[in-house]
């Protein structure tokens, strides 16, 4: 029960890291030379990304959390997040702009 509890509590924070980092993002683009093409593009392929993969990803880069605190959250070996983690951002890296394959 409370390790489904973390876990949902680490969700809800990175969605909201994810929200705020993309809003900075929309505000630094109207502000510098960022593209708001390539911040609509990030978006996207984030959005292209599993649930479990975007959420570890955003523990680890948005969240600075460790490959053990998230493990413990969500029940998985360090392996596993590492795994997961490197599998999002060759998912990222691959082709931002290709369709949806969300599994």
């Amino acid at each position: 029960m409370a390790g489904q509890r973390d876990e949902d509590a680490l969700r809800v924070r990175s969605r909201l890291a994810l929200k705020r980092s993309l809003a900075r993002g929309a505000d630094v683009a109207t502000e510098s030379k960022v593209d708001p093409v390539e911040v609509e593009r990030v978006r996207e392929a984030l959005g292209r990304l599993s649930p479990m993969d975007r959420d570890v990803l955003l523990a680890v880069r948005l969240e600075d959390r460790s490959y053990v605190e998230i493990g413990q959250t969500f029940g998985l070996s360090v392996v596993e997040v590492e795994q997961l983690f490197a599998q999002a951002l060759s998912e990222l890296l691959r082709n931002p702009d290709r369709p949806s394959r969300r599994r």
